[in-house]
């Protein structure tokens, strides 16, 4: 099965994800304002950046009211929702309660990721089991090796699978590999960089030759120069500079890290 929702679906796991752990404070800007592509949550991370301040230590200390910034106010408010809920799911012990407790009423009875936590739920003993149930149906979907269609994926999920022709798109600094959390230590960052790298090498190692027909396996990497400054500000992109509300990028460092391996360039 493959499930790929809209972000309350995201929410919901990551709300699930935060209740099961009490030492885990809410995280970034951009998730207490409800999404990615959030104008608040990006000027706040700005803001928090310059004051040199952790996101995590900085909405505590707004909740209280040691701290002030403007125009940030309904965040404030959202977080201490979210704490509030997470919260009152940490109280609840039984399991049946919690199922309902945590989706809310976001889903209506015919939504696939509600039907999804459903089926999973019949089947798993805590919260913890049925996170670890969801993560894995999402990320590890049911796909046939072997189809006629195009498949379109994630690279997390296309490990395992092989394809005659092969197109990686979006290779840009900023979308892989990701901007750094500046809240997150050198190691950290360097940690997550080398995974995003990993992943980049099994989209690669995705293509495969037909010898039986002498054709040899197809594989295109694609990069965007140019981009809108509102397509760049809602995909997380940092942009080289900025003309006119015209983003110009740069390709995947993944990409010169392949050298004299990496596919021939096509400007198009």
């Amino acid at each position: 099965m493959i499930v790929d929702r809209a972000p309350k679906a995201e929410t919901r796991a990551r709300r699930a994800a935060l209740g099961l752990d009490p030492e885990e404070p809410v995280g970034t800007p951009e998730e207490i304002a409800a999404s990615p592509q959030s104008y608040t949550g990006q000027y706040l991370k700005q803001v928090l950046k310059r004051r040199s301040a952790r996101a995590k230590d900085a909405m505590v200390q707004m909740r209280k009211g040691d701290l002030k910034i403007a125009h940030t106010k309904h965040l404030v408010e959202r977080f201490r929702e979210i704490e509030q809920e997470l919260e009152a799911l940490r109280t609840i012990e039984n399991f049946a309660e919690f199922v309902p407790a945590w989706l809310l009423e976001e889903f209506d009875e015919e939504d696939p990721f509600r039907k999804l936590v459903l089926d999973l739920s019949s089947e798993a003993d805590s919260p913890a089991d049925l996170l670890s149930a969801l993560i894995e149906a999402v990320s590890l979907p049911d796909i046939p090796p072997d189809v006629t269609d195009v498949r379109i994926m994630s690279l997390h999920k296309s490990k395992g699978l092989s394809s005659a022709v092969v197109i990686i798109a979006g290779c840009v600094e900023g979308l892989l590999p990701t901007a750094p959390d500046e809240d997150l230590s050198a190691a950290e960052i360097e940690a997550e960089l080398e995974e995003q790298r990993r992943l980049f090498f099994v989209g690669l190692t995705r293509v495969k030759a037909q010898p039986d027909e002498g054709k040899p396996g197809v594989l295109c990497i694609t990069s965007s120069q140019t981009m809108s400054l509102a397509d760049a500000m809602q995909s997380g992109i940092k942009p080289a500079r900025v003309v006119y509300g015209t983003v110009h990028l740069h390709a995947s460092r993944f990409i010169q890290e392949l050298g004299p391996t990496a596919p021939r360039t096509i400007r198009g």
